[in-house]
């Protein structure tokens, strides 16, 4: 495995848009990441210059203001939202209810659009 690591921001980055970013533009042996106190892509092989350089020049353009910052929803987030849904479950019918409580009663998550974050 090789990888390439980049210090994080001080503001929070929705991984999701980032990953989804990567998988189409850093080559087929893009295999993932991590985060921790750096951010780590993970490739199978060896991603080359060109690749490095188009995953450096894409963190270093991320800033509060884009949309991989403005699209992070924090899991606490989900989990309230979550919960607040969860309230009035049992006085709703099953026609009544959203895609999104529809989901929570059959033991699914809803996604952030589905719970309005």
């Amino acid at each position: 495995m090789y990888s390439i690591s980049f210090e994080w921001k001080n503001f929070s980055v929705n991984l999701t848009t980032l990953d989804a970013w990567l998988r189409a533009n850093a080559g087929p042996h893009y295999a993932g990441n991590s985060a921790d106190i750096k951010l780590t892509l993970w490739f199978t092989e060896d991603p080359g210059p060109a690749v490095v350089t188009a995953c450096e020049q894409y963190w270093d353009a991320i800033d509060v203001n884009s949309t991989e910052a403005t699209t992070y929803v924090s899991s606490q987030a989900v989990k309230d939202a979550v919960a607040g849904l969860k309230v009035d479950l049992h006085t709703k019918t099953w026609a009544a209810m959203s895609t999104a409580e529809r989901k929570i009663v059959i033991g699914q998550t809803p996604t952030n659009a589905e719970l309005g974050l």
